[in-house]
């Protein structure tokens, strides 16, 4: 009987010292479990949505990260309200049956990616990326990552949670910088990269052909900027001079000379043979108007509907594009504001069937204007590749000021090779 009691001693004793360690290396993390004290509008992270390396958001909504044994809060000089900040993040993307990760390693990385089933459906696998970022505190740099947001298998477009995210990581500087890098997600050009300043702040993107970001915090007072995106093959400059080589000026003139229009382009290698849109000039005789937001190679230009308006073809790695210009009101008419996967979405309402999915490894949709039937309707052609790598074409009616998409006609499918 003794020693049944004195087992039954040494196991309690075991149990009390074992709580004890537990608390006390709780304590020492300063990580408080006895209770819940997060607000109701927090999301609950005891699920899978929200996973954490050397990091964690402690019942105070404050960013904490690992420092040897410690967890102490994470600041950042340059981003004062940063911790702040990031939880709110997590809030946003919490929102979504989506998952996050969050990871601290000298860098703080943040991962957003679709959820299993999602995941699955869209790349055979787990762990499709929609976004991440890193902070980078040694560098004072902030890199985002974007491959996709929007995905032909799914309804869902991720752009506003991006936009949301600049937003609260670079306050009222947010907007412009998710602006700029969605000119370029929307008509990517591989291999391309754009240099600008925002709000003191330089800004590289990078086509690699993911679509790359990276901010530096560091503001220099005496760098004189243009405030203009730079386009040439690196961020370096040659000589004190753009990297633009063979230079060239393509035109066209109306019958009786009135108007023109010159597209300015260069290449980013002295042997290269694909010309880069540098800029687009109309002049009238009286005024003349400037584009220089154009992201990709020159095709050709034409006079639609009399000579009243100009269409320009440019194109990227694969993919193939155009705007419309009016000369009269000096302003471009159309450039295209839809995805693909919108004017499906739209005609399957319609009752329209496609027999086909869009393949993701391979987005290159082509866009070429057929014809500008009138003032506010233009007859669009498209070319894309099913899953199955056999190529879908036809062509549909765009209505400018509405913004519909009527008669569709789709062409018998084509295999490849």
């Amino acid at each position: 009987m003794k020693k049944v009691g004195l087992i039954f001693l040494l196991l309690y004793s075991m149990v009390i010292f074992e709580s004890c360690a537990v608390v006390s290396e709780k304590n020492t993390l300063s990580v408080r479990e006895d209770n819940n004290t997060y607000q109701t509008d927090m999301p609950d992270y005891s699920d899978k949505k929200l996973n954490t390396l050397n990091c964690m958001i402690d019942e105070k909504e404050k960013l904490l990260v690992k420092s040897g044994d410690m967890y102490e809060p994470y600041t950042y000089e340059k981003l004062p309200d940063i911790s702040q900040k990031l939880v709110q993040i997590i809030q946003l993307l919490c929102e979504g049956d989506n998952n996050i990760s969050l990871e601290y390693n000298d860098k703080l990385s943040l991962y957003y990616v679709l959820e299993e089933k999602k995941s699955q459906l869209v790349g055979g696998k787990n762990g499709v990326d929609i976004f991440n970022f890193s902070i980078d505190r040694e560098q004072d740099i902030i890199e985002f990552c974007v491959k996709y947001l929007t995905f032909p298998e799914l309804v869902d477009d991720f752009s506003s949670q991006l936009f949301e995210t600049f937003n609260l990581m670079f306050g009222k500087s947010g907007e412009d910088i998710c602006r700029y890098l969605m000119e370029f997600y929307r008509k990517p050009v591989d291999g391309v990269v754009h240099q600008t300043y925002i709000d003191g702040m330089q800004v590289t993107y990078k086509c690699t052909p993911k679509h790359e970001l990276v901010i530096s915090l560091d503001k220099d007072s005496d760098t004189e900027i243009d405030n203009e995106k730079q386009l040439s093959s690196n961020s370096e400059s040659n000589n004190g001079t753009d990297n633009k080589y063979n230079e060239s000026v393509e035109t066209l003139n109306s019958e009786e000379n009135k108007t023109s229009i010159a597209v300015y382009t260069y290449t980013r290698d002295e042997k290269e043979t694909e010309h880069i849109i540098d800029k687009i000039v109309v002049n009238d005789g009286d005024s003349s108007f400037e584009i220089d937001d154009i992201a990709g190679y020159y095709s050709d230009m034409r006079w639609v509907l009399g000579q009243s308006k100009a269409v320009i073809e440019y194109y990227g790695r694969l993919w193939q594009d155009f705007i419309i210009i009016d000369t009269k009101k000096k302003e471009i008419i159309f450039e295209r504001p839809f995805t693909f996967e919108q004017v499906m979405e739209y005609f399957k309402k319609q009752g329209v069937a496609f027999n086909y999915k869009v393949n993701e490894h391979r987005p290159d949709i082509g866009y070429r204007l057929n014809t500008m039937i009138d003032e506010d309707n233009i007859r669009i052609e498209y070319i894309v590749h099913d899953e199955d790598y056999v190529t879908q074409s036809g062509s549909f009616i765009y209505n400018l000021s509405k913004g519909t998409f009527s008669e569709l006609i789709q062409n018998e499918p084509k295999m490849e090779g």
